[in-house]
């Protein structure tokens, strides 16, 4: 990068130096009216050779340039063909997961039942609901079986009090 910057300050330098150089001779010989022309007329001429030739380099101009676009618009439907291909590809890819994935539930689904799990998994969940339901019978007796406890112990107290004050 120092470089770059090196070369690009002594080029400067270098221009303004032959610039300068030049603005001051041209100050000092400054054409006359026959050089002037004369200069003119050259300038004239580079003008009208450039057309020329911008004229006759037309046609190749606009084949070349009809070539490029072409070559652009070829390149562009390769590219949309190619799109186009790979999202039938990832949709067919996709549909084939989604039956194998479908399938292989499906087969899994089948075997869990023809070996007897689903039956079992049934039939467990029947004897966790009827353990549950067991237990929480078992709950409802304890509480009643505590309440009446509960009562029968009031009623001790109550009678014990009964007696004391007697």
């Amino acid at each position: 990068m120092q470089w770059r910057s090196d070369v690009h300050r002594r080029a400067s330098a270098r221009l303004a130096t032959n610039l300068n150089s030049a603005s001051e001779e041209m100050a000092r010989n400054e054409p006359n009216a026959e050089e002037y022309d004369a200069l003119k007329t050259t300038v004239i001429g580079w003008v009208e050779e450039y057309e020329r030739i911008l004229e006759e380099a037309q046609p190749a101009i606009d084949r070349r340039d009809e070539d490029v676009m072409d070559a652009v618009e070829d390149r562009e439907e390769e590219a949309t063909h190619t799109v186009e291909r790979m999202l039938e590809d990832f949709e067919e890819n996709d549909q084939m997961f989604d039956e194998t994935a479908n399938e292989a539930q499906a087969a899994m689904e089948n075997e869990l039942e023809e070996n007897g799990v689903v039956a079992d998994a049934e039939d467990l969940a029947e004897e966790i609901d009827a353990t549950l339901a067991e237990i929480e019978q078992s709950m409802m007796r304890q509480r009643r079986n505590a309440r009446s406890l509960r009562r029968l112990r009031a009623a001790r107290n109550v009678q014990s009090l009964g007696e004391v004050s007697d």
